[in-house]
């Protein structure tokens, strides 16, 4: 698709930065413009990283197998029941914060995921199709107290809680997210 020559307006400051952090300008700005355009709800998804017994599982692995995952009895699977394609996800790492923001990519199929395709082992497992955009390292997580400051609240709810712009500041936790990340 032919591309054309467009004028953006930037403060000198954040230009020299992203040229110094070799930021493609025009990809970023592209992205952004997609997304401004598109019509989604966002929701914060809780990794529940404190119902494994397992130290070493830290509910991040979902990235790398490109899902959204909730656990436990159906009614955890049903949570993922209404989300959408294109839809927002902000993902929630009990004890680090905010992680992850990833665009669902396919709906829930409903039914629980068999054991050969479960990220972790020994939990009833639902999977949502999930693109992540941004992963945060851990160091670099949004934190409960940042997050009680960008959107008046300290995290999220139980497994799945729909959010908006108006009332938890969606955009300007995009930014931050966004500004963390190494690669965006």
């Amino acid at each position: 698709m032919p591309k054309e020559r467009t004028t953006v307006s930037v403060e000198d400051s954040t230009l020299n930065e992203a040229r110094e952090a070799g930021l493609n300008i025009s990809n970023i700005t592209e992205k952004a413009l997609q997304e401004a355009m598109t019509d989604k709800d966002y929701y914060f998804i809780n990794s529940n990283r404190d119902t494994f017994s397992d130290d070493d599982t830290v509910g991040t692995e979902v990235y790398e197998h490109g899902v959204t995952v909730t656990y436990g009895p159906p009614r955890f699977g049903e949570k993922l029941e209404g989300i959408e394609p294109g839809d927002v996800i902000f993902h929630w790492v009990d004890g680090q914060g905010v992680r992850a923001e990833g665009r669902v990519t396919g709906y829930w199929d409903g039914a629980e995921v068999n054991n050969d395709e479960r990220v972790y082992s020994g939990h009833r497992e639902y999977h949502l199709p999930t693109r992540w955009l941004v992963v945060l390292d851990e160091d670099d997580a949004v934190t409960s107290s940042e997050l009680d400051e960008i959107a008046g609240r300290t995290h999220p709810r139980g497994t799945r809680q729909k959010i908006n712009d108006e009332k938890y500041n969606v955009k300007r936790l995009q930014e931050v997210i966004r500004g963390r990340a190494v690669d965006f």
